[in-house]
């Protein structure tokens, strides 16, 4: 089966199924500000144009917090948990993340690393953090 993204132009898809999607951002060829979602003018200098580039699959775990709530969408009411956390990239942006695993397993600073992990069907190509052994 074929993995498709959400919407096009926030993911870059591999062929390789073992291989992990990539998130897109952009960078500012002015002030080097980084950027996700890409943009075409800098939020930092104003700069008209930015470069393309694929973020880092790793990043710190910002802040956290572990949901008792069914996902957005998700019709099944009965839900053992899941964590949501804000996550540094290494280029600058902070991204929210899903995390696998329990909320013993998460800390802020923390290193983390975001993947195609877990069983979460209604988000097909959600980044997803796991807590880097």
């Amino acid at each position: 089966m074929a993995r498709v993204p959400i919407e096009p132009g926030f993911f870059r898809i591999p062929d390789d199924p073992a291989e992990p999607p990539r998130l897109l951002g952009s960078r500012c060829p002015a002030c080097g500000e980084a950027f996700f979602p890409r943009r075409l003018v800098c939020a930092k200098c104003l700069h008209e144009g930015t470069e393309d580039m694929e973020l880092s699959t790793r990043g710190t775990i910002h802040t956290w917090t572990y949901c008792h709530v069914p996902l957005f969408g998700k019709k099944d009411a009965d839900v053992a948990g899941y964590g949501v956390a804000q996550v540094d990239l290494p280029e600058g942006p902070r991204v929210q993340s899903i995390l696998s695993g329990g909320p013993d397993d998460f800390a802020a600073s923390a290193c983390s690393r975001t993947s195609r992990t877990g069983t979460w069907p209604a988000t097909p190509a959600w980044p997803r953090c796991t807590m880097r052994a």
